[in-house]
């Protein structure tokens, strides 16, 4: 064979060579870029998916939040109430007692002990 024929025949064969690598490397490229489509349409489904149930527990715990608030209003509101009550009741005890002392050393002596026999006035 002249060196022309080789030349060519081997020019030929790395041109085919090159070929069947290219369009392998094409066919690989298809197949990556079908499973990158699929893989990002079924991780958009999962996330839409969990912003559902997402929505669903931030939607309880907001309800939840409501009912806890209106509970501990009312609780905190009675025990002002209560607090506020006692706090009456020990000055107006306290104003008692200070009276029935005043009336106690007018007539006689005063033992502690008579503060606690009496009914508050």
């Amino acid at each position: 064979m002249p060196q022309s024929t080789a030349s060519a025949v081997d020019a030929l064969s790395s041109t085919g060579i090159l070929t069947l690598v290219s369009l392998a490397s094409s066919m690989v490229s298809i197949a990556l870029g079908a499973v990158a489509i699929w893989l990002s349409l079924y991780l958009y489904h999962k996330s839409n998916e969990l912003m559902v149930h997402v929505i669903r527990a931030l939607s309880e715990i907001a309800a939840s939040t409501k009912t806890t608030e209106t509970t501990t209003s009312q609780v905190t509101t009675r025990v002002i109430d209560v607090l506020a009550e006692q706090a009456r009741s020990a000055v107006t005890r306290a104003e008692q007692d200070a009276k029935l002392m005043s009336v106690l050393t007018i007539y006689g002596p005063c033992r502690e002990d008579l503060l606690t026999t009496f009914p508050p006035l």
